[in-house]
């Protein structure tokens, strides 16, 4: 047994929600990425977002902009989380 983190003292519950458990907040995700990819040249489908989904933001962002620099790559990760 893990002796890490522990909650708080009078914890009762600690809730974790995996996207889609409590709100399904995947279409506003994919509208957000999409307004963000817009507006640095790369148009992303449905089918491009859904074979993507579920990754890492960081090769996420680099499918859509292959060879892209890791500072760029976090300026686009950037707008996208705060659009988001």
């Amino acid at each position: 047994m893990t002796t890490g983190l522990q909650p708080p003292e009078g914890t009762a519950a600690l809730l974790f929600d995996c996207d889609g458990t409590l709100v399904d907040t995947l279409g506003l995700y994919r509208e957000c990425w999409r307004e963000v990819f817009g507006q640095q040249g790369f148009e992303m489908t449905d089918a491009w977002f859904t074979a993507w989904a579920g990754h890492s933001l960081e090769p996420f962002i680099e499918a859509a902009f292959p060879g892209l620099s890791a500072e760029a790559r976090e300026a686009i990760g950037v707008k996208g989380l705060e659009l988001f």
